[in-house]
């Protein structure tokens, strides 16, 4: 197992009073099944993680491994995990990672963090023919009673005040992130 590399790249791309998201990006730089990764985290919580199966152990330790087609991972391959964290106060916080018995390694110490855009419900474009918002939605978390939903929302012009709307009928939104949700 000595040969099996994996390499991470941690952002922090929101943050509010008492918490924030990590997002894991983990790319194999060899074939590696059944990975898993460990970390130290304590005094912190973490709410939700998605694309992982996460772990808490004792005192503030947690495991992760990949979901599903993502439990093995080919050379090159890149898997994503998204945490959810509670940082009462404490400030946002990247942990290092562990890789079982192989190696890892991991970009150098930066933290960047993004705060979230405030929308209001009327949107104003400079030009009327100009008014083009390009969505890409896709599901990249699923499970038994619920998925997560990231949308990627992109200007094809300027637009001031924007605001999407959507129908999702027979469903309850537990939680949104990066948006106001009304």
């Amino acid at each position: 197992m000595a040969n099996q590399t994996l390499r991470t790249n941690s952002t922090i791309v929101e943050s509010w009073q008492g918490g924030y998201k990590l997002e894991l990006t983990i790319t194999s730089e060899s074939n590696i099944d059944n990975w898993t990764l460990d970390f130290d985290l304590p005094s912190y919580n973490i709410r939700g993680a998605y694309g992982v199966d996460l772990v808490k152990n004792k005192n503030g330790s947690y495991s992760f491994s990949g979901q599903g087609g993502w439990r093995d991972l080919d050379k090159g391959e890149t898997a994503k995990a998204i945490f959810i964290i509670d940082d009462y106060g404490q400030g946002a916080k990247i942990p290092e990672f562990e890789l079982r018995d192989a190696q890892i390694f991991t970009q150098p110490k930066n933290t960047v963090v993004h705060q979230p855009s405030v929308t209001s419900k009327n949107s104003k474009v400079e030009e009327v023919a100009d008014r083009v918002i390009d969505t890409n939605a896709s599901i990249t978390a699923d499970w038994y009673g619920g998925y997560k939903l990231e949308v990627d929302i992109t200007g094809g012009s300027k637009v001031k005040d924007w605001v999407v709307d959507f129908k999702l009928p027979s469903y309850s939104i537990r939680g949104a992130y990066g948006i106001d949700l009304v």
